[in-house]
């Protein structure tokens, strides 16, 4: 737990053993809908719960997209990242379809973004003709050395190097984030 000005943030790392519920859940009577009971304790006790999924459509990914109301989508500026940007598209109707009516797409976020390539200037244009409710975030995140090294240092980002592009890109994206949970607007800006 960490404490901060405006609260706490509790943060719970994903461990070795996450591997395993897909396993477990699967011996379970509703078991796409664990997550959101296992939750439903904390609404509360937090304002947010932020969850960290695998792209893959398998039962923990199930369980974090019924859990949640809104779809945060890390998209890299590369080809096969708007390969996984459409399936995820369909795995979130799915979703929508059969479990979770009310799960909305609150953004995706445009990540390793460095202009000078032709292929992430193309990325940033497919992504800025999204449809069906899709918004992109107005921020994006630039291809940034720092980003990549404070992981293997144990910090992140802010304390490792406060100064660099990626901590000020991803100071500007929680700002618009609050903003537009904030405001209720969750449309593209």
């Amino acid at each position: 737990v960490e404490k901060h000005e405006n609260g706490c943030v509790l943060l719970v790392p994903a461990v070795r053993e996450l591997a395993a519920l897909p396993e477990l859940f699967a011996q379970e009577l509703g078991k796409e809908f664990l997550l959101k009971e296992a939750l439903s304790s904390l609404t509360q006790a937090v304002d947010a719960v932020i969850i960290d999924s695998p792209p893959a459509l398998d039962l923990l990914a199930v369980n974090c997209y019924v859990a949640a109301n809104w779809l945060l989508v890390p998209a890299q500026c590369e080809f096969f990242s708007l390969e996984g940007l459409k399936l995820l598209r369909d795995d979130m109707r799915r979703v929508q379809a059969r479990l979770n009516p009310g799960l909305d797409m609150l953004a995706v976020v445009p990540t390793l973004v460095d202009r000078r390539k032709r292929l992430c200037r193309d990325v940033l244009d497919w992504l800025g003709r999204l449809d069906d409710g899709w918004k992109v975030t107005r921020t994006v995140i630039r291809d940034n050395v720092a980003l990549a090294e404070a992981p293997s240092h144990g910090q992140s980002i802010f304390d490792y190097d406060a100064r660099s592009n990626g901590a000020q890109d991803y100071a500007l994206l929680a700002e618009e984030l609050t903003a537009r949970l904030e405001g209720g607007h969750h449309g593209k800006k």
